[in-house]
């Protein structure tokens, strides 16, 4: 699982103000997988959360 950053722009609805990375964004959470022995990751799940305080 890896959270990242999405910065929005203007008045998007949920759009909040994150303290740690500055900005006003979006904060989906990512859920990747590898299989075997490959390098490639796959995306599995993407979850859209609302930045927090």
């Amino acid at each position: 699982l890896d959270a990242t950053d999405d910065p929005t722009h203007g008045r998007q609805q949920l759009s909040l103000f994150n303290g740690h990375y500055d900005r006003w964004c979006y904060l989906p959470l990512l859920a990747f997988a590898t299989f075997n022995d490959e390098s490639d990751q796959h995306l599995l799940a993407a979850v859209l959360r609302p930045g927090v305080c």
